[in-house]
């Protein structure tokens, strides 16, 4: 790895000294000030706001007009906060929905997949399908011409830059290498494994156009499948205490995509699906994935409930308790996954590391001036949850003797506080 990476950071830390300066308190100020300035234009590549809900509109009718397309009444496609467009869109009821309703339903025809469909399986891989890279980009060299023109506007308008960990800066790289240290998840973030599969599976070229492909694919398909509407579903486990996810996709005889209420979901709420614990995500996500995961193959940091792999030998669930006042860690198997002597160990000496490098970022040497906002604004991010899951693993195996794997039943959930 680089040399800001290593476990001797404090040396390395000097190194930011010469870049110019500015504390993660200094996100609020900033959002604040710069607030009409986002109320014009949107992060996502600079759309006007007005401009961008008119093609969500427009998106919506154009699954409608198909004969057999259907959108819910009560659907509507917003930012989650109506008064600050940079805080993302996603999809949004207007009305009580009742469960088992259909949200929307998206014709076989509007779908973006492989041409030769048949042949999927062996097309696909792990993190993305060469065939549905393939379909989407001869669909944007098609122009004027393709008929998928209202869902392409919105690969038009995503911007690769700062949304995977691979297409970081070098600063904001270099700071989150000083976060992760050697010991914690995700490892090689520097390097896309989307691109380098795209290239070493599917005979790709580092072509912009093919990895901007590529990229979009990984991070919105559905299993094979570019689904309209369902990319502005934004991800929630509901796997705890909280039943986030409230959605469901069924492919129906490979004729159409219904999104359909898993539960009765409540007026002004939003629709959440889960992108690791659905039923098409497959043993490549459901087992070994986790928040290090979603960060590197999604670009951002999960809500609560998490799941964290911390090691080869740690593996848990986390989430707030009901009255959201604790935090509950849930083991997920002990008799397969169980921390070791050494693992409790090496919670305390990254917590202490992680805790360092908390009051150099904020109080010592601001050195973060040089790093874009929005890598800045994840990196914190991280940084605050890993601070958490490994306070909370540290916590509940302070009373284990080791000696004896014996855990008894009640071990497998364990309560403290949070913050």
């Amino acid at each position: 790895m680089g040399i800001f990476c290593g476990r001797n950071y404090k040396m390395r830390l000097l190194l930011f000294f010469a870049l110019p300066v500015v504390s993660c308190l200094s996100l609020g100020k900033w959002f604040s000030a710069q607030k009409e300035r986002i109320m014009d234009k949107i992060i996502n590549g600079g759309v006007k706001v007005k401009d961008m809900d008119q093609q969500h509109r427009d998106l919506i009718e154009w699954i409608r007009s198909h004969p057999e397309g259907f959108v819910h009444e009560h659907l509507e496609i917003r930012a989650s906060n109506p008064e600050d467009p940079a805080s993302g869109y996603g999809l949004f009821v207007k009305d009580n929905v009742t469960e088992g309703e259909v949200l929307y339903s998206v014709p076989w025809d509007l779908i973006l997949k492989p041409k030769d469909f048949e042949k999927y399986e062996s097309d696909h891989i792990p993190l993305l399908s060469c065939g549905t890279i393939r379909a989407l980009i001869h669909e944007v060299k098609l122009g004027d011409k393709s008929n998928f023109g209202h869902y392409l506007k919105d690969f038009h308008n995503w911007k690769r830059e700062h949304n995977l960990l691979s297409d970081w800066s070098e600063t904001g790289q270099n700071l989150f290498g000083l976060i992760v240290g050697d010991e914690l998840p995700p490892f090689k973030f520097r390097r896309s494994k989307v691109l380098q599969k795209w290239v070493d599976y599917c005979g790709g070229t580092d072509d912009p156009l093919e990895e901007k492909a590529a990229l979009f694919v990984a991070t919105r398909a559905e299993d094979y499948f570019l689904i309209p509407l369902f990319e502005l579903v934004n991800h929630r486990n509901g796997n705890m205490n909280h039943k986030h996810t409230n959605k469901r996709v069924d492919v129906v005889n490979f004729e159409k995509a219904d999104g359909v209420a898993t539960r009765d979901i409540a007026a002004g709420e939003e629709i959440y699906y889960t992108y690791y614990m659905c039923d098409m995500c497959g043993n490549f996500r459901t087992n070994g994935y986790g928040v290090a995961d979603v960060l590197q193959n999604f670009g951002f940091v999960e809500s609560m409930p998490q799941r964290w792999y911390l090691g080869e030998s740690t593996f848990f669930d986390l989430d707030y308790t009901r009255d959201g006042q604790q935090l509950e860690l849930r083991w997920f198997d002990l008799h397969q996954y169980m921390p070791t002597e050494d693992d409790r160990l090496m919670f305390a000496e990254e917590l202490k590391r992680l805790y360092e490098l908390e009051d150099f970022l904020k109080r010592e040497s601001k050195v973060l001036y040089s790093v874009p906002e929005q890598e800045h604004q994840m990196a914190c991010r991280y940084y605050d949850a890993l601070v958490q899951a490994l306070k909370s693993a540290a916590h509940a195996t302070a009373e284990w003797k080791f000696e004896d794997y014996g855990i008894p039943q009640d071990e497998l959930l364990f309560t403290a506080p949070f913050g």
